[in-house]
């Protein structure tokens, strides 16, 4: 090969300048794509960081938030139940005043009456007992013997309300209770038993059948009445009359006017009414008759009890 040749064949093996530019951008381009990798995947992680950061701030606000609106409900119960336990003391405050009123000295008030009922229990004293209730007015049932379960069944009713139960006889046979002083027994000790037996009370009170003041026994009327005194009975006639034992069609202004007959000019008032299963009379004029005299303000109703000063027509000639 000659020198010529040789020179050319030199220089074709040698790079050209713009081949080696060529492949020092790509190694720049290389790097740099590579500084940029490596940066992305740092800005990446930082943004993950970030992220994860205030993530776990917005659960840590969210577990605030739960926290404070448990609190909140904890002080909405809270108050409610205070409200409720301030109501509970208002209501036995005024519950208290009201038995204070109730409890006040019957003597200091103008008028005291004494609502009673005869011929009892009945189909009606349920809903005697309920208008009583409702007025919160507190009575006396003097009491028969009866057949009907429904109607005896009334008697622990009466008592558990805490009325007073006395005894009217067990047949209010007026032929068989007066004919001898040993048939008053009879009838007096049925009674007595059947009032202890169903309540458990030892009634000491007593109301004569037609009273003390009827015309139709066989023997004077003293007999029966030391009898009771025997027994530590005491018996209760009654100076107000509402009339609705004798007329069966008796208006409710009649049983009015009879239950208030000279109503000013007494203090101790004791209403005779009649607890029949047919009378309704006393059902409507009941709570008319209580309202009215509740509105006076200087009468208070009272059932009667051993202590009570007893009206009574032999004693008292009525």
């Amino acid at each position: 090969m000659s020198k010529k040749e040789q020179t050319v064949k030199k220089k074709k093996d040698t790079p050209s300048g713009w081949s080696v530019a060529l492949i020092l951008s790509f190694m720049v381009v290389l790097f740099a794509l590579i500084y940029l990798g490596a940066e992305y995947m740092a800005l990446r992680q930082e943004s993950r960081t970030e992220i994860n950061a205030l993530n776990a701030q917005i659960s840590e606000k969210e577990r605030e938030v739960s926290e404070l609106k448990e609190q909140e409900r904890i002080r909405q119960e809270e108050e409610k139940k205070r409200q409720e336990e301030l109501a509970a003391l208002e209501k036995e405050k005024e519950e208290e005043q009201q038995e204070q009123v109730v409890a006040k000295d019957p003597s200091e008030y103008k008028h005291r009456v004494y609502l009673t009922f005869d011929d009892g229990p009945s189909l009606n004293t349920q809903k005697i007992l309920d208008i009583l209730d409702q007025y919160d007015v507190k009575a006396t049932f003097f009491v028969l013997g009866r057949e009907l379960e429904a109607e005896l069944k009334m008697l622990p009713e009466i008592t558990k309300r805490g009325h007073s139960i006395g005894m009217h006889s067990f047949s209010h046979k007026y032929s068989d209770i007066y004919r001898s002083l040993n048939t008053f027994k009879v009838d007096y000790i049925k009674i007595r038993d059947l009032i202890y037996e169903r309540t458990g009370v030892e009634s000491k009170l007593y109301r004569f059948p037609g009273g003390s003041s009827n015309q139709v026994s066989n023997l004077d009327m003293q007999v029966f009445i030391d009898y009771l005194g025997e027994q530590g009975v005491t018996y209760f006639d009654w100076n107000a009359d509402s009339g609705d034992g004798a007329n069966g069609n008796l208006s409710i202004t009649a049983f009015l006017m009879n239950c208030l007959e000279d109503f000013e000019r007494k203090s101790d008032v004791v209403i005779l009414m009649h607890d029949g299963g047919a009378d309704n009379t006393t059902l409507q004029g009941l709570p008319v008759l209580i309202a009215a005299l509740q509105a006076r303000g200087d009468t208070v109703f009272l059932p009667i009890t051993e202590d009570t000063v007893p009206i009574q027509h032999m004693k008292d000639g009525n």
